[in-house]
C-alpha cells in the first residue's frame, strides 16, 4: 500500500515537473539575463553595485546550473528533472 501511494505521488510529481518545464526555462532565462546585466554594471566601475554581492549571486547561479545538469544526467533522478530545462541553462563566466 505504501509503495503504490509513493508510486502515484512520484508519477504526479514527474508529470507536473515536465508540464511546467517551459515556465521554468523562461524564469531561468530572466534570472540569467539579470545576472549578466548586473555583472556588466559591476565591471564598469559604478559605485552603486557591490561587486562581491554580484559575484556571490553569479556563483550561486553557476552552482544551481551545475546541480540541475548533474541530476538531469543521473539515470536515477533524471525523471524528476526535465532535460529541456537543463539544456537551456548556461553558466556565467567570471572574468
Amino acid at each position: 500500500m505504501f509503495g503504490s501511494i509513493f508510486f502515484i505521488i512520484s508519477i504526479i510529481a514527474i508529470i507536473c515537473l515536465h508540464i511546467t518545464a517551459p515556465k521554468i526555462i523562461q524564469e531561468n532565462k530572466l534570472e540569467y539575463d539579470g545576472l549578466c546585466k548586473r555583472y556588466e554594471v559591476a565591471k564598469s566601475e559604478y559605485e552603486d553595485v557591490s561587486k562581491s554581492d554580484v559575484i556571490a549571486d553569479i556563483t550561486a547561479w553557476n552552482m544551481e546550473v551545475y546541480n540541475t545538469k548533474y541530476w538531469t544526467d543521473n539515470p536515477w533522478t533524471s525523471w524528476f528533472n526535465p532535460k529541456e530545462v537543463a539544456d537551456n541553462l548556461e553558466y556565467i563566466s567570471l572574468e
